[in-house]
């Protein structure tokens, strides 16, 4: 046996912080204090296993190249100022998470005279495992005749892996023959702030989480020939399932309080562009004795969460959560000449996308707004090239393709508004474009004993405890 393996494990653990104090007294006195925490964490790793330009005799032969990376990054500020006049503190603090590794599994030749020849089973694997964490904390207080306490914090987290496995350029004789390409995510950021004054108050948090797996699995090319009993090709895009939480996960949360005026936003922000492909290439030549599967599968979750809370003799808060998702699944056996007992071709999707939204304030005049979004996007498809010729015989003698995609939206969204003059506004927003097409090629010919061929797209809004909106409101003047 031949075992060829690349494997990484990073990890990063970073804690930042900073406070400031300031007190004077005095008649004309004045306190300024001032706190800011930053934390930036990058990992751009290439993880690849390989056999190039090589002739091959062997029982098995496995490619692996594995990758599993972590980042738990912290950053945290406190300013307090003092006076008997004026004061003034702020608080500022960010995280920056970036994930773009490389990781690569692949049997490459000339096209030629290279020659894989074995007595057992050639295996290709390539898989990306993340965990990014991030979260910021910010606490500003100011006490004076006249005061001012400001926080704001930000978090943003990317995770990019590229990921892919892949047998092109070579001639295989194998028993069977798996190609998998796997791409697994876990994210989430959180952003907290607070800002307390006897005076002013105004607190900012932003959490932005993107994430784009691009997954690649595929096989052969112009020259290329497979003898196999059965052959597997595979690209996935999932949660990571060695890590709690979801794909995607953004929460901002903020409070204020003033005597005069308090006033807060949060904006929290997921995204996800995942692209999977699992391919036979136009050209390929392939004789296999059993089942030829070719299967994309792209599954995410996400939730965006934004709550902001806002009192003082004017009091407003404003929280806004979206959640988009933007992707691509493909299964394709392009022009290939292919002979098999069976041929399975699948693609698919699943995306739930998760907003809520909490907004409170309370103050002579008061104000509470809150908008929750989301946008689901998706290309699923099952495809046979124009060009191939196809056939499928023995004691099954089936073609099964099949291309679904499943959209599960939900928004959540709560205000409340306590005053003599208080109005509370929400808006909600579910968007979904989704295309989902089966396809065998106008000019392919395709001769086999059963034929199936499905599509299906579903959309899934599931109910929730109470109502998706709630507003209320209270005062001499109010509406909700």
């Amino acid at each position: 046996d031949i075992w060829i393996e690349a494997s990484d494990t990073s990890s990063i653990d970073s804690w930042v912080g900073a406070a400031s104090v300031a007190a004077a007294l005095g008649v004309y006195s004045g306190a300024f204090s001032v706190a800011i925490s930053a934390s930036g964490n990058t990992l751009s790793n290439t993880i690849e296993a390989y056999i190039d330009n090589s002739d091959v005799t062997a029982w098995n032969v496995d490619v692996v190249a594995d990758d599993h990376s972590s980042v738990a990054s912290h950053s945290e500020a406190a300013a307090l100022a003092a006076s008997t006049g004026i004061s003034v503190a702020g608080g500022g603090s960010a995280t920056v998470i970036k994930g773009t590794n490389t990781v690569k599994a692949h049997v490459t030749g000339t096209g030629n005279d290279d020659l894989i020849n074995l007595s057992g089973d050639l295996t290709v694997n390539a898989t990306a495992a993340t965990d990014y964490v991030g979260d910021v904390g910010v606490a500003s207080v100011a006490i004076g005749l006249y005061s001012l306490a400001a926080s704001g914090g930000v978090v943003k987290i990317s995770a990019t892996p590229d990921v892919s496995a892949y047998v092109t350029g070579v001639t295989v004789y194998a028993d069977e023959m798996d190609v998998k390409a796997v791409g697994r995510i876990r994210t989430r950021g959180t952003a907290w702030g607070m800002s307390v004054s006897t005076g002013l108050a105004m607190g900012v948090s932003t959490a932005v989480v993107t994430t784009d797996a691009d997954v690649d699995a595929y096989v052969g090319g112009t020259n290329d020939v497979f003898y196999i009993r059965s052959l597997r090709i595979s690209a996935t895009a999932e949660d990571n399932p060695d890590a709690d939480g979801m794909t995607g996960e953004a929460r901002a949360t903020a409070s204020a309080g003033g005597l005069l005026l308090g006033t807060t936003s949060t904006m929290a922000t997921v995204e996800n562009e995942n692209t999977v492909k699992a391919s036979i290439m136009d050209g390929t030549y392939v004789r296999a004795s059993g089942t030829v599967s070719v299967k994309a599968s792209n599954k995410i979750q996400q939730h965006a969460d934004a709550d902001s809370a806002a009192y003082g003799l004017v009091g407003e808060g404003e929280s806004i959560a979206e959640a988009f998702s933007d992707t691509v699944t493909i299964a394709t056996a392009g022009d290939a000449d292919l002979s098999a007992n069976r041929l399975e071709i699948s693609s698919d999707g699943v995306s739930e996308n998760l907003s809520t939204t909490t907004a409170g304030s309370g103050g002579l005049v008061s104000g509470a707004a809150a908008a929750p979004t989301t946008e689901t996007t998706a290309q699923v498809k099952a495809l046979i090239g124009g060009g191939a010729n196809i056939v499928l015989s023995g004691s099954d003698g089936t073609l099964t393709m099949d291309a679904t995609h499943l959209a599960k939206p939900n928004t959540l969204v709560i205000t409340n508004s306590y005053g003599l003059i208080a109005g509370a506004g929400a808006e909600a927003v579910n968007s979904i474009d989704s295309d989902v097409l089966t396809q065998i090629g106008s000019q392919a010919h395709v001769s086999a004993e059963n034929i199936r061929l499905d599509a299906q797209n579903s959309l899934d809004k599931q109910a929730v405890s109470g109502t998706n909106i709630d507003g209320s409101t209270g005062g001499l003047a109010s509406k909700a």
